[in-house]
């Protein structure tokens, strides 16, 4: 399983903004707060026609990527399989409508070496107050002065999917997944 731990700071300024509301909303969220994670940021936002687009994309996973994502479709960038686009969009619209995160770990491969990089998304609302955003933070097990010298060449496969309960459980359409409770602030 992914570990929270990775992600400790962003989840206390994340439950600090959130307050007593079930999700954040981005007006409220100071990058200056989160200076140094800003490069392994990933803003989706979910439009009006129920695509997902990256509104963001850090520069460290520009970078590591070799492309600059953003303003694509999430599920189009050529690092999910086409029959798992379905599955992934209906679990992203449960992550925003019931409220709830997602953690894991997934394999950045190159021409010499696989490495991984540890997610978390967190839902953020925006328009009209309603959840309509994920933030994605990543954690990688290689250095960015390494992974640099050794560009991706695709993104691999997903391991340890969780669930994060933000409070108010996981929506039943997901109860067979594994789920983990939001670590404290």
């Amino acid at each position: 399983m992914a570990v929270l731990s990775h992600f400790r700071e962003f989840i206390a300024y994340w439950q600090e903004l959130r307050g007593d509301k079930p999700v954040p909303s981005r007006a409220d969220f100071r990058p200056v707060r989160v200076r140094h994670l800003l490069p392994r940021m990933i803003i989706v936002e979910r439009d009006e026609a129920g695509e997902f687009v990256v509104r963001l994309a850090g520069t460290e996973i520009v970078e590591r990527l070799g492309e600059e994502i953003t303003y694509r479709n999430f599920f189009k960038n050529g690092s999910h399989l086409e029959e798992d686009i379905g599955v992934l969009k209906d679990l992203y619209d449960s992550m925003l409508s019931w409220p709830m995160g997602l953690t894991g770990t997934r394999e950045w491969v190159t021409d010499t070496e696989t490495y991984d990089s540890h997610f978390l998304h967190l839902p953020f609302s925006h328009k009209e107050g309603k959840p309509n955003e994920l933030m994605i933070l990543l954690h990688f097990d290689i250095p960015y002065s390494t992974a640099l010298t050794n560009p991706v060449a695709r993104i691999g496969d997903v391991r340890d999917r969780t669930l994060v309960d933000l409070g108010q459980g996981i929506d039943p359409a997901y109860a067979s997944m594994p789920s983990v409770q939001l670590i404290p602030a």
